[in-house]
């Protein structure tokens, strides 16, 4: 179905957080998605209205049909191809960026790595991946970094040493954005 996205979020310091949470319970309310509708056509995020003609001009084709929602355990395998779709219009627009290195991924905006797990420092808070005889240290947030191992959803507290490893992170530094790993039933028997 096509979708426009809204996207709306409480940035952290906000000084008036719980005045965005409302404002945000609000938005996704009945009568602001009307509200939304009635200003730009924009079709309700609300199963009520998102499937009735008045509110969708394509409720007939996808009518009856599984409604398939991204949710956070998808977002790992997602995420790259959002940024290589959000990152040319980013560098249009005018924002900060660089020319891709031999690891970066000019598509996605990321600096990707594939290699294998050498050391885990701190609970998981660090880790060291050996990439082409060269290791370089990662870190990992325990909430922006999105891990998985074995293709599900896993802790940091879960990576193992020789696990063999996908690392995305930003090109300007920071904590890694994703971090795929397989082998983890051979790398913890080790």
């Amino acid at each position: 179905m096509p979708a426009a996205v809204s996207l709306i979020i409480v940035l952290k310091g906000n000084p008036h957080k719980f005045a965005s949470l409302i404002f945000m319970n609000w938005f996704i309310s009945l009568e602001a998605q009307m509200s939304q509708f009635a200003a730009n056509h924009s079709i309700p995020i609300r199963s009520e209205f998102n499937q009735r003609r008045e509110f969708n001009y394509f409720a007939d084709e996808f009518a009856g049909k599984t409604l398939a929602v991204r949710d956070e355990t998808t977002l790992p395998d997602f995420f790259p191809t959002l940024l290589a779709y959000y990152d040319p219009l980013w560098k249009r627009s005018g924002g900060p960026g660089k020319d891709a290195s031999e690891n970066e991924s000019q598509e996605s905006g990321l600096d990707e790595l594939t290699g294998k797990l050498t050391e885990i420092d701190r609970g998981g808070r660090f880790v060291k991946v050996e990439v082409g005889g060269e290791v370089r240290e990662v870190s990992i947030a325990a909430r922006r970094t999105a891990i998985t191992i074995d293709g599900k959803s896993a802790e940091r507290t879960a990576l193992k040493t020789g696990m063999a490893c996908k690392v995305a992170g930003p090109r300007s530094g920071g904590s890694a954005s994703l971090i795929a790993c397989s082998g983890g039933s051979a790398a913890s028997a080790k």
